[in-house]
């Protein structure tokens, strides 16, 4: 079903290039080298030569618009973290106070920086980053209704994308044993074998004064926070039906932005010795900006995330990211070169001594180039198999160099 849809948008594009009105392509390629603090694991690559790149199209016409844009990496040291994602692949058709849409797309319905619990709606690449992980194009069919300060958006996903997880030879794997293919569950412990299932969303979008507010309900097989076992030596990543709803709340204050997300998951359905949890999802952040005399820009990000209603064991296992504080800061020296500088610090609020600390600069070249330096580093102080402890072996340094056409 998925193929014969990806046909029908490419047969699209094709005609609609011949009649477009306005046509666009831009692109972005990278070049990213990776050394790893040594492991001992015989198993595992110390380094990564990663070629990423990214090429996004835009047809438009008297009534519709197509966007495709695909996502495709390669490794020249570690074959096995080749990818390829179809982020964007879709045709829009526009009108005064509607639109509606078909095909694969990437919604982001988060505010915060690093926490996102009303962002559950795509699956993820989770061998591409630790804090943001590449989204992959979630197949639907989207109807978008515009009223004043008003946006009401209905969505229906009749197929279910497989997230993608880290191989055995990555060090961003989070288990010595190979996840196997994920298994999805209606209700009943009913599998669904063909990735295909009824999946719908609705969400209510308002602006209000210097605020955005947005309030969603979700019916899906939730691909956000899976539910591991074991089967014959491997990792089996469990998903299940759920109902969720909640919002989300961005309000600026002169310099000062304030941000909110929630969401509550009611599970539909079990698996054979599997129970998930009924549980919430907060998370609060602030950013603040100061404008120095000297043009430079600073930005001071601070956010917090907690799973209120289960236990900490329970919580732990739900994600890398569970009962965390987040400090960050951002210095833009607003040059020609657009100079930036970044770094992020987590802390676990579960395990003792443990932290995530993420730092970058990046500057721009011959205005199509831009380099990269940085780090990652990943301290745990605990013998247990959660939170920052099953990402430990993950400390890297990084130099990159991006062009963008």
């Amino acid at each position: 079903m998925y193929s014969i849809a990806i046909v029908v948008l490419l047969f699209f594009n094709f005609t609609t290039s011949i009649d477009a009105v306005d046509f666009q392509f831009k692109g972005e390629s990278e070049i990213q080298y990776r050394v790893f603090d040594a492991d001992n694991d015989s198993a595992t690559q110390d380094t990564n030569l990663l070629v990423t790149n990214q090429a996004e199209t835009t047809f438009t016409t008297k009534t519709s618009i197509f966007k495709s844009k695909l996502w495709l990496q390669q490794d020249s040291i570690d074959k096995n973290k080749s990818a390829v994602i179809i982020e964007k692949l879709y045709m829009l058709i526009q009108k005064d106070s509607y639109d509606v849409s078909l095909g694969a797309k990437i919604l982001n319905w988060s505010t915060l920086e690093a926490f996102h619990p009303a962002d559950v709606m795509n699956s993820k690449n989770y061998d591409s980053s630790f804090k943001n992980p590449v989204k992959i194009g979630e197949p639907m069919i989207s109807y978008s209704y515009y009223y004043n300060e008003f946006i009401v958006g209905v969505y229906y996903m009749p197929y279910i994308m497989n997230p993608i997880f880290s191989p055995q030879s990555s060090r961003f794997k989070t288990s010595q044993l190979h996840v196997g293919s994920a298994r999805y569950f209606n209700k009943s412990s009913e599998e669904i074998t063909n990735n295909q299932f009824n999946q719908i969303a609705i969400k209510l979008d308002h602006v209000l004064n210097q605020a955005d507010i947005s309030v969603y309900y979700i019916d899906h097989i939730d691909r956000s926070q899976p539910i591991f076992s074991v089967d014959n030596l491997n990792v089996i990543p469990n998903y299940f039906r759920v109902k969720q709803f909640g919002f989300s709340l961005q309000s600026s204050l002169k310099e000062l932005l304030l941000k909110a997300e929630y969401g509550y998951r009611k599970f539909v359905g079990s698996a054979p010795n599997i129970n998930p949890s009924d549980h919430s999802q907060l998370a609060l952040g602030t950013e603040y900006t100061y404008y120095h005399q000297n043009k430079f820009e600073s930005t001071l990000f601070v956010e917090y995330q907690v799973i209120p209603d289960v236990s900490r064991v329970k919580r732990a296992s739900l994600g890398v990211f569970q009962h965390d504080l987040l400090v960050g800061y951002r210095l833009n020296l607003n040059n020609s070169q657009s100079s930036e500088l970044q770094w992020f610090v987590f802390k676990d609020l579960d395990v003792n001594n443990e932290y995530f600390l993420s730092l970058n600069f990046s500057q721009r070249f011959f205005n199509m180039i831009k380099g990269n330096i940085g780090l990652q580093w990943v301290y745990s102080n605990t013998n247990q198999s959660i939170g920052f402890q099953t990402i430990e072996n993950a400390d890297f340094c990084y130099v990159s160099t991006n062009y963008f056409f």
